[in-house]
């Protein structure tokens, strides 16, 4: 399954996720919301910690996941965001800045991230992993 990016200019960071393509306004303040939607299987991995939690989701008003689901959002973003541009060397990163500067395509973006993060679904499994745990207090 081709990997699918999110980048904003001005240092912003990039996101990836497996099912989606994720992509907010291009400008120094365009962050990733609490209401922005995230692909379909970051939402699902979303459910699933917030469902292993342990809460009493009966006992809970209606709104409690996508209140949770709205708190965890930005922050596992950055949490990708963080892993996968560490993973690019300097020179990647002004190579993919100047990618996302002449406006490149989605396409060319998956690409460009394929082929400059070794082993990039084993990273994001990590960090999935690491947020997880962190989540539930493991």
């Amino acid at each position: 399954m081709p990997i699918k990016i999110h980048y904003c200019k001005s240092n912003q960071i990039t996101a990836l996720s497996s099912l989606g393509v994720l992509r907010f306004m291009d400008t120094p303040t365009a962050t990733p919301t609490s209401s922005t939607p995230l692909a379909p299987a970051l939402e699902q991995f979303l459910d699933r910690i917030i469902a292993e939690k342990d809460f009493k989701l009966a006992a809970l008003p209606d709104t409690f996941v996508e209140d949770a689901k709205a708190d965890l959002r930005p922050l596992l973003l950055k949490s990708i965001n963080l892993r996968l541009f560490s993973q690019l060397t300097d020179s990647d990163k002004k190579e993919l800045e100047n990618l996302v500067t002449e406006n490149a395509s989605d396409e060319t973006l998956q690409t460009y991230f394929a082929n400059h993060v070794p082993d990039i679904e084993q990273r994001m499994a990590e960090v999935l992993i690491e947020f997880r745990s962190s989540y539930l207090g493991r």
